[in-house]
């Protein structure tokens, strides 16, 4: 009898220490800043001209790639495709079409969805066995994972266009091109830390009206987020892409390099825009057009514009960006149209340090890179 009481404190004393513990064992303690895990994100992209109709009827397309790694393994990828088919009409204008698959009307105006957000829309699950595109996406995404980028695009891959390739990715006949070159041409490389199991790679783009000189502006971002919308981290990047007719063959597209308002105009053309006057044997037409992130000080908007306030576009976008971090991307939601710029919506109520350009189009693709972003959660 007398043992027992003697354990009886021992045990109480026990049932103290857990119960100032809280509970929870060292193995099952909540994660902490120190727990938190370096990871890198890379986002790349690219532009390319389909030319696919004889009638004129043409697609300005847009890949990219968002990629999570830690150290120099992936651990986390999205990927995704604008497609923008647009006609010639009388004149030489470029009209973007406003009726097929890659539309959709939201809230009265005709807005260009990308292959993901199209989903099962894009149709293309009733031809392939593999299932629809944004499906195969996310299976060439989860083959990514635990390779390096070296590995991923050194590879000579086998799906429908490429019967004598030699690796096979289960889930995934689709042409992984798009992928493969969006993630060769980095154009953004940013480390953060988040804790594992945490965040997901996601991209976001944002369409503008083709303009009156027939310039297509297509803003992009790539993002680390996690599943209540918090902005790890960001890169925000766009394309001018001034189409106009060949003038030696009016069933030809020529790319304008970059708009008038740019220095050493004819040097530019020269230097960043490769102009092919032939069909490759897959009846493309590629030419280079540099983003304004690859542009740099090349794209000359301190020089050219008192909006820019001697500050170029890509230190404007990296400054936003900046902002953005550590933000629930419903705060930007709040914000649209209440950011100051110089020259845009100089009556908006909220500044951003280093950023006097419109700012909506940097918003809108950060919050749909929250949207659209992988299922799989960083390691």
């Amino acid at each position: 009898m007398n043992k027992k009481l003697k354990v009886l404190p021992i045990l109480a004393m026990g049932l103290m220490l857990v119960a100032c513990n809280g509970g929870t064992s060292s193995s099952t303690k909540p994660t902490s800043k120190n727990d938190d895990v370096n990871f890198t994100l890379k986002v790349g992209s690219y532009v390319e001209l389909v030319k696919n109709d004889p009638t004129n009827t043409n697609t300005i397309a847009v890949s990219s790639a968002a990629v999570i790694l830690k150290d120099d393994t992936i651990v986390d990828a999205y990927f995704d495709v604008l497609q923008a088919p647009f006609t010639i009409t009388d004149g030489g204008k470029v009209s973007i079409l406003t009726t097929g698959k890659h539309q959709t009307e939201q809230a009265g105006d005709k807005v260009i969805e990308t292959k993901q957000e199209l989903k099962e829309r894009y149709g293309m699950a009733s031809s392939a066995a593999e299932g629809e595109w944004n499906v195969q996406a996310a299976s060439f995404a989860r083959y990514t994972v635990g390779k390096t980028i070296d590995e991923v695009t050194s590879k000579n891959y086998k799906n429908h266009y490429n019967k004598n390739g030699t690796e096979v990715v289960t889930g995934c006949s689709i042409s992984q091109t798009n992928f493969t070159t969006a993630l060769k041409v980095i154009t953004d490389t940013k480390t953060f830390k988040a804790p594992a199991n945490t965040v997901s790679a996601g991209l976001g783009y944002k369409v503008s009206a083709l303009s009156a000189d027939n310039v297509l502006t297509v803003t992009l971002a790539g993002s680390a987020t996690d599943k209540d919308g918090k902005i790890y981290e960001t890169s925000i990047n766009a394309y001018q892409i001034p189409l106009k007719v060949s003038s030696t063959d009016a069933t030809k597209i020529a790319y304008n390099p970059i708009n008038s308002k740019n220095k050493e105009y004819a040097q530019l053309k020269a230097e960043n825009f490769k102009d092919h006057t032939t069909a490759s044997a897959d009846n493309k037409y590629y030419t280079e057009v540099l983003s304004k992130r690859e542009l740099k000080e090349k794209y000359a908007m301190k020089e050219n514009n008192e909006e820019a306030q001697k500050m170029e576009w890509y230190n404007q976008a990296n400054n936003f960006a900046r902002y953005a971090k550590d933000k629930n991307v419903s705060v930007l939601q709040e914000n649209l149209g209440k950011y100051k710029g110089t020259e845009h919506n100089q009556n908006g109520t909220i500044e951003v340090a280093g950023c006097t350009i419109s700012m909506d189009d940097f918003a809108t693709s950060i919050i749909k890179s929250n949207t659209n972003k992988s299922g799989l959660k960083a390691k």
